[in-house]
C-alpha cells in the first residue's frame, strides 16, 4: 500500500485502486466509459464479477484550495443517475484527501445513496489493509450498504418450509356463510421437497479468446427416491409433482451426497445443450458493446446500429442539406411561374370583358392578339412547371435512395461485424451458484357439506400458492377452483358449477336439472315444491301464472289452449269461443249475433243499424257512404237500398235475392 503523505491527485487514485485490489476487486484508474454519446472519466473503477458488484470512485485531493464538497456531490449525483442503469453500478464514492468532511455533507451524500470517504477513513482502511486484516472486504461493503449474495454450499442445503396462503378453515367458513353446514371428515397434510438451483455458465477460454457469462435461470427438481424431474422456469412457480411419501420424515434418506449429485447432474445436462451465441468484435470502437453477448442476432445488430446512429444522422444531414437546397430552389421557381400564370389568366379575363365594348373591328383584333399572346405565355410557363416538377421529383427519389444506401451500408457493417459461435459449455463451466430445498405443502381433505334435506362429500385440495380445488361438477366433471363458482343442489346436494346451476324462478334457490321442471308456456324453471297446475286439454304441467279459467265451464287451461274474446275480454276454452265471419277475430258465444238477412254469425261490433228501417244487420248486408251519391241517410241495408234507392241513383239488380 502506498503511503499518503501529499502529492498529486494520481497518488490518491493509485491508493484507492490498491485498496480495492486488496479486498479482491479488479480495479483500474482513469477509465473512460461512454454513454449516449458522452465520455465520462472515472478516477477509480472497481468491479467484482463473482458477486456482480461495481463501484466508481471520484478522488479529490486538496492542499490549499477551498473544499467544494456540496457541489461535487450534486454534480456527480447527476452523472451517476445516467450511468447507474446501463453499467449496473452499485455505489458511488467521493474520496477526499486534505481535510475533514462535515456531518451535513455526509448526511447529504447518504440521502442520495452515495458515500464520502474523508482523510481519516481512507487512512483507517489503509492501515487495516497493511495489517492484512481478515474481513476487511466485509467491513468496507457493509459500511457502503452493499448487499452481498452469498454462494451457498450445495452439500449444506438450507430448508425452507413454504406457508400456504389459504387455510382450510377459511374455506369452511365461506361455505357456512353461503348457508351450508360443513364438517371436516379427514385432513391429510403432505410436504413435497423441491431442490431449487440457480444455474449459470461462466466461460473464459484464452485459446479462442471467448468469454461468456449467462444466467440460465432457475431450475426446480422434485426430489423422490425413484424419479428426478427437472425443468427450467423463469418465474417463481413450482413444478407440481405428486409423491406418495410423507415429508420431511423421508427427507433424511434423500439428503445423501449421491442423490444431490444426481440432481445436479440432471441440472448440468440442461445447461450443456448446444446453443448459438452471437457477439461483436467492436469493443474497441464502441464502449457500449463491451462484453455484450446475445442469443438473438437481430437484437445485437440493432444494438450495433444504435451505436452507429450518430454517424448515420451526420451523413443523412449532409445528404438532406445538399438535395434540399436544390429542391427548394425549384419549388421557388414553380411558385413564381404559377403566380405569373394566375396574373395572365386575370389579364385574359379582363381583355375578354373589353371585347363587347370595343368601338371598331381594329380594336377587337388588337384585343384578340393580346389574348393569344397571354395564352402562349401560359402554355410556355406550364411546360416549365412540368419540367421543374419532374426535376424536383427526381431529386427527391435520389435523396431517398442515398439515405437508404447510408442505412444499408451501416446495417451491412453491423451484420458483418457479428460473429457466430456454436458454444457448448463444459462441465466445469456450468456453475450452480445458489441452491436450496423447499418443502411445498399440500392439504387434501374430505369435507361433508349438508343442508336440512340432504348431504354430500367433496374433496378439497389446497396448494401452497393459494390455489385450491373444491371438487368436480356432477354434470360436466370440470374441477371447480373458486368458492364463488361452486354450488350445491338444494334438494339432492349434487355439486354444480356456475354453468350448470339452475335457479328456481320462484324461490331463487339452486337446483340440478333432475330437481326442476320447466313451464312449457314461459319456459322458466321451477322446483318441485312450487305450486303447479295441469291443463284440462293438453294435460301439461304449467306455472299458475301461465294458466287461466274458462269463464263458461270453469275448467283451467294453459295459455296455449285458451283464447280471449275480443269483445268482452274474457277467456274461454275452444268449446265456448268461435271465429267472427266478418273480422276473423275470436269471439265468445255471448258476444255473437245472427244477421237477419244473410244468417251469418258475427261479433256484435260488426253489426250496424239501417238508417231507413232501423233494423240491425251485419256489415256485409249494409251499403255504406262510399256507395251512395247523395242522401241524408248514409247507411242502408240491402232491402231498403233496393226498395228506396237514393235520389238520382239508377240501379239494376245488383243484389241477388236471399
Amino acid at each position: 500500500m502506498v503511503k499518503m503523505n501529499g502529492g498529486k491527485g494520481t497518488l490518491l487514485e493509485h491508493n484507492i485502486k490498491l485498496l480495492f485490489e486488496a479486498i479482491g476487486f479488479n480495479a483500474q484508474t482513469r477509465k473512460i466509459i461512454r454513454n449516449n454519446g458522452h465520455n465520462y472519466e472515472i478516477d477509480v473503477y472497481a468491479e467484482d464479477k463473482e458477486e456482480n458488484i461495481r463501484i466508481i470512485v471520484q478522488c479529490k485531493q486538496y492542499e490549499s484550495s477551498p473544499l467544494q464538497t456540496r457541489d461535487w456531490i450534486h454534480q456527480w449525483n447527476d452523472k451517476y443517475r445516467h450511468l447507474k442503469k446501463p453499467f449496473r453500478l452499485n455505489k458511488f464514492v467521493l474520496a477526499i484527501w486534505g481535510g475533514s468532511v462535515s456531518t451535513e455533507h455526509k448526511k447529504l451524500a447518504n440521502g442520495l445513496g452515495h458515500a464520502i470517504w474523508d482523510e481519516s477513513q481512507i487512512a483507517r482502511y489503509q492501515k487495516l489493509a497493511n495489517e492484512k486484516k481478515v474481513g476487511l472486504r466485509d467491513i468496507i461493503l457493509k459500511e457502503l450498504n452493499i448487499e452481498r449474495k452469498q454462494k451457498p454450499d450445495s452439500r449444506q442445503l438450507g430448508r425452507q418450509f413454504v406457508i400456504p396462503k389459504v387455510k382450510l378453515s377459511d374455506i369452511i367458513a365461506q361455505l357456512e356463510i353461503k348457508g351450508f353446514s360443513a364438517t371436516i371428515e379427514t385432513e391429510d397434510k403432505y410436504l413435497f421437497p423441491f431442490y431449487v438451483a440457480d444455474l449459470k455458465v461462466d466461460c473464459n477460454r484464452p485459446s479462442d479468446k471467448f468469454k461468456y457469462k449467462k444466467d440460465f435461470g432457475r431450475f426446480f427438481c422434485a426430489l423422490s427416491e425413484e424419479t428426478i424431474q427437472c425443468r427450467e422456469d423463469q418465474d417463481d412457480t413450482f413444478v407440481s409433482v405428486k409423491i406418495s411419501e410423507n415429508y420431511p420424515e423421508g427427507w433424511q434418506e434423500l439428503q445423501t451426497v449421491i442423490d444431490i449429485n444426481k440432481v445436479e447432474e440432471e441440472i448440468r445436462k440442461r445447461g450443456s445443450d448446444k446453443k448459438i451465441f452471437y457477439f461483436s468484435n467492436l469493443q474497441d470502437e464502441f464502449d457500449d458493446l463491451d462484453g455484450v453477448y446475445k442469443e438473438d442476432r437481430k437484437e445485437l445488430v440493432k444494438l450495433i446500429l444504435k451505436c452507429y446512429r450518430e454517424d448515420i444522422e451526420y451523413e443523412n444531414q449532409k445528404v438532406n442539406k445538399r438535395y434540399r437546397t436544390e429542391i427548394e430552389k425549384l419549388d421557388d421557381k414553380i411558385q413564381l411561374l404559377q403566380h405569373d400564370n394566375q396574373t395572365s389568366k386575370e389579364t385574359i379575363k379582363h381583355l375578354k370583358s373589353q371585347i363587347p365594348r370595343a368601338s371598331n373591328q381594329r380594336s377587337i383584333n388588337a384585343l384578340y392578339r393580346r389574348i393569344s399572346e397571354e395564352e402562349l405565355k401560359i402554355q410556355s410557363r406550364e411546360s416549365k412547371i412540368e419540367l421543374f416538377e419532374e426535376k424536383s421529383s427526381d431529386l427527391s427519389e435520389r435523396m431517398e435512395s442515398e439515405l437508404a444506401d447510408i442505412e444499408n451500408k451501416y446495417r451491412d457493417r453491423a451484420e458483418n461485424s457479428v460473429s457466430v459461435y456454436k458454444f457448448t459449455p463444459k462441465k466445469d463451466e456450468i456453475v450452480i451458484y445458489d441452491s436450496n430445498v423447499y418443502f411445498i405443502p399440500q392439504v387434501v381433505s374430505q369435507v361433508k357439506v349438508e343442508n336440512p334435506n340432504s348431504s354430500t362429500t367433496t374433496q378439497i385440495i389446497i396448494e401452497y400458492d393459494g390455489h385450491y380445488s373444491l371438487g368436480k361438477c356432477s354434470l360436466c366433471n370440470e374441477t371447480i377452483n373458486d368458492l364463488n363458482s361452486i354450488f350445491f343442489c338444494s334438494k339432492c346436494m349434487a355439486i354444480l358449477c356456475r354453468s350448470h346451476r339452475i335457479l328456481c324462478n320462484t324461490c331463487q334457490q339452486v337446483f340440478c336439472k333432475d330437481d326442476v321442471w320447466v313451464c312449457p308456456v314461459c319456459h322458466k324453471p321451477f322446483c318441485h315444491d312450487e305450486k303447479k297446475i295441469s291443463c284440462a286439454k293438453c294435460s301439461s304441467i304449467v306455472d299458475p301464472h301461465c294458466a287461466v279459467k274458462c269463464s263458461d265451464c270453469g275448467k283451467i287451461f294453459c295459455y296455449n289452449d285458451i283464447k280471449q274474446c275480443k269483445v268482452c275480454k274474457n277467456y274461454y276454452c275452444g268449446e265456448h269461443i268461435t271465429t267472427c265471419r266478418i273480422c276473423g277475430e275470436n269471439v265468445c258465444n255471448h258476444c255473437l249475433e245472427q244477421c237477419k238477412l244473410c244468417g251469418n254469425k258475427a261479433c256484435i261490433n260488426d253489426f250496424l243499424e239501417c238508417d231507413i228501417c232501423h233494423n240491425t244487420y251485419c256489415k256485409k248486408c249494409l251499403v255504406g257512404r262510399e256507395k251512395l251519391l247523395s242522401s241524408e241517410k248514409d247507411i242502408r241495408c240491402k232491402k231498403c237500398f233496393e226498395e228506396k234507392p237514393p235520389l238520382g241513383v239508377k240501379i239494376k239488380r245488383i243484389f241477388s235475392k236471399s
